[in-house]
């Protein structure tokens, strides 16, 4: 993984399969989350272009946090 430093605030860039990794899901899973939505926040720096910021990925996960089924969402 490449240590891509970004002065506007994006601390590690990540193509989709090494964010993918970090999230232990497939490409494709975050192929079909941009599509519909409801995934991490992305970067699209061309028509084929799709990475993704560290930060951006880890939060989105840590905001998926439940303890309980029937609780709602932490804020």
């Amino acid at each position: 993984m490449a240590d891509t430093r970004d002065p506007r605030g994006c601390d590690i860039i990540l193509t989709p399969t090494e964010a993918a990794g970090v999230l232990k899901l497939s490409v494709r899973t975050l192929e079909d989350m941009r599509w519909r939505g409801g995934g991490p926040r992305y970067l699209r720096l061309s028509r084929n272009c799709v990475r993704y910021c560290r930060s951006d990925v880890i939060a989105w996960a840590e905001g998926r946090a439940r303890f309980s089924t029937s609780y709602p969402p932490l804020s």
